[in-house]
């Protein structure tokens, strides 16, 4: 890696094995400019860290930023990480829903849940109370407890006449406003929700409002990506007529 006096970073591709050797340029200045860069080995890639200059509400500041290993989301396309100065929000993984009452209001028994009076859940997979599936909020009773309420208006959600529940349900933690994005303050943030393109935000008072509830969202400062492929190669007598 090599910066150059305007900021731009110059990264050359090396791999003896394909004698493969290319340069390219990360022009971001977009996004503000690189002070300083440094290569540190690490496993399983090495580590980038550089000092970016940036203008946030008209006032200089400089950020100390670590690139992210390259996920493409081979794996799990919701952490297909591409964007600068990004923060994560996640909502943590499904957990299975043991029983849900034909009650006012509507109880879950869910061990040890960690649930905070006021969190907003997603409930899917439930069979034969369908009417569950749906985003709530959720009212804490107690360690192993809680019950359901509108997320728009906090009122009590009367289950009494919903199907009997019969499981296979499951619920994640849900949000819709991302905090902590203080540092990008005044600029247009790219979103990555669930894994889908979103609308882009500008970030308010260290937050944005997404347009659907999320389990995992990725935000940051997007940037263009421009690739040049070699000339195609076609094997004698490929091309007919």
């Amino acid at each position: 890696y090599a910066r150059r006096e305007d900021g731009v970073v110059l990264c050359c591709t090396y791999r003896r094995e394909e004698e493969l050797i290319g340069w390219t340029r990360w022009n971001d200045t977009l996004n503000g400019t690189v002070e300083s860069i440094s290569k540190n080995t690490n496993s399983p890639e090495d580590e980038v860290w550089m000092i970016f200059k940036r203008t946030i509400n008209g006032m200089t500041k400089r950020y100390v930023e670590k690139k992210r290993p390259q996920d493409f989301g081979f794996n799990d396309v919701t952490g297909a990480w591409f964007v600068r100065s990004g923060l994560e929000f996640d909502g943590g993984p499904k957990v299975s829903i043991p029983s849900i009452t034909n009650a006012n209001p509507a109880v879950i028994n869910s061990v040890a849940h960690g649930l905070i009076a006021g969190e907003k859940i997603r409930i899917t997979g439930a069979l034969g109370m369908t009417e569950a599936n749906e985003v709530w909020q959720i009212a804490y009773i107690d360690v192993d407890n809680f019950s359901l309420q509108n997320p728009d208006t906090g009122t009590n959600i009367d289950s009494t006449a919903w199907g009997v529940y019969i499981g296979s349900g499951v619920y994640e933690k849900v949000a819709k406003t991302i905090t902590g994005l203080s540092h990008l303050n005044g600029k247009i943030v790219q979103i990555l929700g669930d894994g889908s393109s979103m609308n882009d935000k500008t970030v308010v008072a260290g937050s944005i409002t997404v347009d659907d509830w999320v389990n995992r969202a990725i935000v940051g400062l997007k940037y263009s990506t421009k690739f040049k492929p070699m000339p195609p190669d076609f094997a004698e007598g490929f091309l007919s007529g």
